[in-house]
């Protein structure tokens, strides 16, 4: 069976995955996903558009040249827009850098030209718009309360416009992390770095969530 040429690529992804981020960056679940598919995408790309076979990929193959054409790759095949171009970028220059402190000092030869990567100008949609208070009425008013996944949608939805957590911050929560403090209800919140933060409800919303705890307690 052909052996990997050079192992140190594929074992830097697994550290960089599996403890760089999580455990010494503290990044959450969502950020360590994200840098994954990143790395998937410049693997297919090596393989797919550059013919490289898995058994020669090596940390040799991120240079300037390579991570230029990775993200063109993505403009053009994967249809990545701007913003999500800039994220592959910058995933793909965390791991070089980590690659070069950690695991293969000889990447130095690359280091200046990848710096000099910039990042694609994003376009200026304009203002926001922003839903009227009738249409927000509107909105909350379509998960039907009286069902288990009306109440579930309705909860949830509060809880996102009250608190303007990222959805994933909300989605995250456990039961224990509904807390009250001085006569407020309030939600543990971990955000990026595994940041916590304490967040009070309105009153409201508060109602929601204890009817939420009844009915799905005895579910």
């Amino acid at each position: 069976m052909r052996k990997i040429k050079d192992p140190t690529f594929f074992e830097g992804i697994r550290d960089f995955l599996c403890t760089y981020l999580p455990k010494v960056k503290n990044s959450s679940q969502h950020t360590v996903s994200s840098y994954r598919t990143t790395l998937s995408m410049f693997v297919s790309y090596l393989q797919n558009s550059l013919n490289y076979s898995i058994y020669d990929i090596d940390t040799t193959l991120i240079t300037q040249t390579t991570l230029v054409g990775f993200l063109h790759w993505c403009k053009m095949d994967r249809g990545n827009g701007a913003a999500t171009l800039n994220n592959r970028l910058s995933a793909m220059k965390t791991f070089f850098s980590y690659l070069l402190q950690y695991k293969d000092a000889s990447l130095s030869v690359s280091a200046n030209a990848i710096a000099d990567i910039h990042k694609q100008p994003e376009e200026d949609t304009g203002p926001h718009e922003y839903l009227s208070q009738n249409q927000m009425r509107i909105l909350f008013g379509l998960p039907k309360r009286d069902t288990l996944y009306g109440l579930r949608d309705l909860m949830l939805m509060s809880l996102l416009y009250d608190s303007a957590c990222r959805i994933d911050e909300i989605l995250s929560l456990q039961l224990k992390n509904i807390r009250y403090s001085d006569g407020l209800c309030c939600i543990n919140v971990t955000g990026k770095g595994r940041k916590t933060r304490n967040l009070p409800l309105g009153k409201t919303v508060e109602g929601l969530v204890k009817e939420y705890k009844s009915v799905f307690a005895q579910c």
